[in-house]
């Protein structure tokens, strides 16, 4: 891979944009490619014991969503829509989502 500085430009994009955002008060643990495919995994953990009913928003055209285990198996679908995915958390609780566009 060669990697080239690219001057500042006008474009369609904003001047600042998150790949990722939460509406809740939960850590961000990893945010990696699949072990076994080209989805993204989204993994975040509840630190402050309340319990939130967490919403992740993902860039990036991401049409299906799963809740899977550590090791990224044993895939429970979740609704998505626009990339939005809604989890119920525990006070605690781990949780793992693997993001698909297909």
């Amino acid at each position: 891979m060669l990697c080239l500085p690219e001057p500042a430009h006008a474009g369609a994009l904003s001047a600042s944009q998150s790949l990722l955002s939460f509406d809740a008060p939960v850590v961000l643990e990893a945010v990696k490619k699949a072990e076994d495919s080209e989805d993204l995994v989204v993994r975040f953990t509840e630190r402050h014991g309340t319990a939130p009913a967490v919403n992740l928003k993902v860039e990036g055209g991401w049409k299906k969503a799963a809740e899977v285990n550590l090791l990224e198996k044993e895939p429970a679908p979740l609704p998505c829509a626009d990339g939005k995915v809604t989890l119920a958390v525990k006070p605690f609780e781990i949780r793992t989502v693997k993001l698909s566009k297909g």
